[in-house]
């Protein structure tokens, strides 16, 4: 089972999915919503708990994150490094593989424009192909789409599969205000 982030400093995406039979199943999918009103490094901490009831459900095998970048504000970046810092700090003691970060220019601007046939690649436009693909509703956020596009391409693309296929999959959102 891999999990795959794409992580941010108060909320992110995540997606889960297994490789079975030479496809990627995707299994489940959502945000994980951080608790804004705690200082940042507690925050961070407090992302234990989520990570450990994903493990101990799915028995969790490796957590693929978005690579970082500069484009960011200096304490943007800070805590972003940090938080990419805490998940690699949590595979290591959880004996869960940490697999390279994937570049967001070569899984969505690059590869899905091609695999996929997109026009446009932005955040906003994945997000829209990706709602209407999987006929999602309002609770379906860009945050889920790099998550899953993210688990596309590390399928199709890095572990050579055949496909990605959705049967019974579903969009669960955590609060970490309320864990």
């Amino acid at each position: 089972m891999y999990l795959f982030c794409d992580q941010s400093i108060d909320r992110f995406g995540y997606c889960i999915a297994e490789n079975t039979n030479n496809e990627f199943q995707i299994h489940q999918y959502g945000v994980i919503k951080l608790d804004t009103r705690l200082d940042y490094f507690i925050r961070i901490l407090s992302l234990q708990k989520i990570l450990n009831k994903l493990h101990d459900e799915w028995g969790i095998q490796a957590i693929v994150t978005e690579q970082i970048f500069h484009g960011v504000s200096s304490s943007t970046f800070m805590k972003l490094a940090s938080l990419q810092f805490f998940i690699r700090y949590y595979c290591y003691n959880n004996c869960v593989s940490f697999e390279l970060p994937l570049y967001v220019s070569t899984y969505r601007n690059k590869w899905a424009k091609s695999y996929y046939h997109l026009p446009e690649t932005d955040k906003q436009a994945v997000y829209e192909w990706m709602k209407q693909s999987l006929n999602e509703g309002s609770d379906f956020t860009h945050d889920m789409s790099d998550a899953i596009l993210m688990a596309c391409f590390y399928g199709i693309q890095l572990q050579g599969l055949e496909k990605v296929g959705f049967v019974n999959s579903k969009l669960v959102n955590y609060d970490m205000r309320s864990i």
